[in-house]
């Protein structure tokens, strides 16, 4: 047999033992596997994407309202001459769209639970990379600090956070660290501090470029 662990900021959240083979009809499948997702309110994520112009840049190749065709893969690419095994399988993915794919994915996850007390980890659906994208320019840190702050607080009131203070919860960004590392409240500056709030350095964020911290993990581009 084999012991499989979850490891969020270098701590273990527990252990399952995996039998390789058929399981017997009393064993759990999804044991030491359970996701629970925050249920946000929307202003977190999907209000982020209702107006996709709001995201949109005037150097991006092509709205964002196409990226996000296609559960956040983006427009389909049509290759000449292709067999019938690679058509409809290639997409123009744009990299920011990696917190709606995901988002999406873990949807349709196998073991995820409504009994938030079973899971191994906890999912937070915040489109935070998205969200950035619209403050970047020409608005002040305040603007783009407001969600993240607001975020933390709401989910500092949830009993899931309370159970471990935070430290098995879990999201997904489209955007390097850094972007949410900002240090200082100049306007001039990068970014947002989102990262730098103390509540979520207690979180565990996926990142297509990591920095330093330890509760930040690369995962690749999309």
């Amino acid at each position: 047999n084999i012991k499989g662990f979850v490891y969020f900021h270098g701590k273990s959240t527990g252990s399952v033992t995996y039998f390789p083979g058929k399981l017997n009809e009393t064993e759990d499948s999804c044991l030491g596997r359970y996701i629970y997702i925050h249920d946000l309110p929307e202003r977190f994520n999907e209000d982020v994407i209702k107006d996709c112009q709001l995201i949109t840049r005037s150097t991006d190749k092509y709205s964002m309202c196409k990226s996000l065709e296609n559960s956040g893969l983006g427009p389909g690419i049509e290759a000449l001459n292709a067999s019938e095994l690679w058509k409809n399988s290639w997409f123009s993915t744009n990299q920011f769209m990696l917190e709606v794919i995901f988002h999406n994915r873990m949807k349709k996850y196998d073991c995820l639970t409504d009994d938030s007390a079973l899971a191994s980890a906890v999912f937070v659906p915040y489109y935070s990379g998205l969200d950035l994208r619209r403050y970047l320019w020409g608005f002040n840190t305040s603007m783009r600090d407001l969600s993240g702050i607001d975020l933390v607080a709401w989910l500092a009131r949830k009993p899931e956070w309370k159970r471990n203070s935070g430290m098995d919860h879990f999201l997904i960004s489209g955007r390097i660290a850094r972007d949410f590392r900002r240090k200082s409240n100049r306007k001039s500056d990068w970014g947002s501090n989102f990262r730098l709030l103390p509540e979520s350095e207690n979180i565990t964020m996926l990142t297509i470029e990591t920095g330093y911290s330890k509760n930040d993990v690369a995962v690749p581009y999309p």
